[in-house]
């Protein structure tokens, strides 16, 4: 819906979505598909965090690049150290979150990884 401002005010669009019984069923079959992989792993998933459409959580400085050779960081190529081929292209690999959203750090970071990638498989 678009709600007009007062003169001199800018416009404001509001978008309400909710999902159909369809798409929460899909949605809850997929959740419980991926925690039986997740168990099969050995990983044993403590909650289910739901935190409503348009939200977002990023986590930061879990792994992150760092040029000291030490356990759980990566290499300037996002490379987590002690493997061969794990490499991580979301946020967890940025030391600090920007007080900004990250999307386009992620996005950029995502395809500087994948063009790596790529290229080793030439």
């Amino acid at each position: 819906m678009l709600r007009r401002g007062e003169r001199g005010a800018g416009d404001r669009l509001e978008i309400e979505y909710r999902p159909g019984p369809d798409e929460t069923r899909t949605q809850e079959a997929d959740e419980r598909s991926l925690l039986r992989f997740i168990r099969r792993l050995g990983c044993l998933p403590l909650r289910t965090i739901r935190p409503g459409h348009g939200a977002n959580m990023h986590y930061a400085g879990t792994f992150p690049i760092t040029g000291r050779d030490e356990e759980l960081t990566c290499d300037r190529d996002s490379r987590l150290r002690a493997t061969r081929a794990v490499y991580l292209a979301d946020g967890s690999i940025f030391p600090w979150l920007p007080p900004k959203g990250l999307t386009f750090n992620l996005m950029a970071n995502a395809d500087r990884v994948g063009t790596l990638l790529a290229e080793g498989l030439r």
